[in-house]
């Protein structure tokens, strides 16, 4: 993994580790200060193998999962999509779960309308 970019990322943000806990336990995962300094310090890695801890971690540094893991170090294969394709997906991402439905929920009414 990259080193330090949790810090960069958090700082940039103007969080404390304390409020990126915070934001984690909220989305359902217990997640102490000392935790995210051990991650900070490379003395252990976030659990980026859990797709829900991905999502979650995402939202709470305001990033997309590609992003953050880009950001992580981890080489994120493209797939075959459109630019427009990938900014709608960033886009969807960012969104709380609710609105992320709504979103779909949208598009899905666009395809029905132009495509059939």
């Amino acid at each position: 993994m990259q080193a330090n970019w949790l810090r960069d990322r958090r700082k940039e943000l103007e969080m404390q580790q304390s409020e990126l806990a915070a934001r984690l336990e909220v989305a359902g995962f217990t997640v102490g200060r000392a935790s995210i300094s051990h991650w900070e310090n490379g003395r252990y890695d976030p659990p980026l193998d859990d797709p829900n801890f991905r999502r979650a971690m995402a939202k709470a540094l305001k990033l997309s999962v590609t992003e953050m893991l880009e950001m992580a170090g981890y080489e994120v294969i493209p797939t075959i999509q459109s630019e427009k394709a990938r900014r709608a997906a960033a886009i969807i991402e960012r969104l709380p779960e609710d609105a992320q439905d709504v979103a779909l929920d949208l598009l899905k009414s666009l395809e029905k309308r132009y495509v059939g």
